[in-house]
């Protein structure tokens, strides 16, 4: 086992969540009951990273203000938290009762009695082929599951005294980033350092997750949200262990550095990860990085780059205080100019006049 890899004890099955998650991605033209109308057919449908409510009429008359819903699903209660009006329409016919219908965006909902307060586990998916290895990048901790050891796949981090990892985990058609804190801690500051874990995987890693993410309490209840930051796949890789990973370099160059390459310590991610959560100019330029390189322009990539060097300048240097007086005292200030001038004259023979003037 490579000395890069911290052998521990550390227990993860992700099974139940995982069922979770695949249940909520299966749901098709799904029959719900609406709290409130029953009596109303009510369709939910998630395709792709959408999840649309589709009702049988029309329950706000005012589309700016919409009001949360409640719905049952396997007989689990889940309430709406941010929705977005998408569609309305009406069928009136002289043969036919008039018929309404309309959808609805949910963006995030949750289950009825999810804790504000606790341990989390929060699961990001992603294809197979932006599902990038830490084993160049970043020294790991071990972790078992169904009696296998995984090496190269946990990073295990510390903010402010709480305990975070972050491991990848791998079905046959997905991938998922899989952050937890493991320590108690509000939603609200937890979901926070989950966007600053974000943004340090991307730029190290090239490939920040995000599109939507489902959010699991310690007792099983789920919060879902799309509304979230994109994932974003850059180009730029700051860090790597392995030289031959770098397209840009000859072979006897990668040669030449093979094995004197180091990857990042949990100690220094945590340090990273702790800037980008309370530096935002910091953060910024860390966005600004995996956004333009996503781009993969020409154009942009050159100009952005120096407003970058600019900004990360005022971020990590130290700001200006000024001159800054050693002797504020005026009668001793005074004392030793005058001393400093009787210096002077008593070594008078061995200096020049242009020294004695300086």
């Amino acid at each position: 086992m490579s000395t890069s890899t911290k052998e521990i004890e550390n227990y993860k099955d992700f099974e139940i969540e995982l069922r979770q998650i695949e249940n909520v991605n299966s749901w098709d033209k799904l029959e719900v009951d609406l709290i409130g109308h029953e009596h109303i057919s009510t369709k939910l449908t998630k395709n792709g990273k959408e999840l649309k409510l589709e009702v049988a009429a029309r329950l706000n008359h005012n589309d700016d203000e919409i009001e949360n819903f409640s719905f049952i699903v396997d007989n689990v209660i889940y309430e709406t938290g941010i929705i977005d009006h998408t569609s309305s329409s009406s069928k009136i016919s002289l043969d036919f009762p008039a018929s309404f219908s309309t959808t609805y965006n949910i963006r995030t909902f949750q289950t009825e009695e999810f804790k504000s307060n606790g341990v989390f586990k929060t699961f990001y998916q992603t294809d197979l082929d932006n599902f990038n290895t830490f084993h160049y990048e970043f020294e790991t901790v071990t972790y078992q599951s169904k009696g296998h050891d995984y090496f190269y796949d946990c990073l295990r981090i510390n903010l402010n005294g709480i305990d975070y990892d972050i491991t990848r985990f791998k079905t046959e058609t997905h991938g998922y980033y899989i952050f937890e804190n493991l320590d108690e801690e509000t939603f609200e500051k937890y979901q926070q350092i989950c966007f600053s874990i974000r943004q340090a995987i991307g730029f190290i890693n090239k490939f920040m997750p995000g599109d939507e993410e489902y959010v699991f309490d310690d007792s099983g209840k789920m919060y879902y949200s799309n509304f979230i930051r994109p994932a974003v796949r850059g180009m730029y890789k700051p860090v790597s262990f392995n030289p031959y990973g770098f397209l840009e370099v000859g072979r006897s160059v990668a040669e030449e550095y093979y094995g004197k390459l180091t990857r990042i310590s949990l100690n220094v991610l945590s340090d990273l990860i702790s800037e980008i959560h309370t530096n935002p100019d910091f953060a910024t330029a860390i966005l600004m990085i995996l956004e333009v390189t996503a781009s993969r322009s020409l154009l942009l990539i050159p100009s952005t780059f120096s407003v970058l060097i600019e900004l990360l300048s005022k971020a990590i240097g130290n700001n200006e205080t000024g001159i800054k007086i050693p002797i504020d005292d005026p009668l001793l200030k005074e004392k030793i100019i005058e001393e400093l001038h009787n210096v002077i004259d008593e070594n008078s023979d061995s200096l020049s006049e242009e020294s004695m003037l300086k």
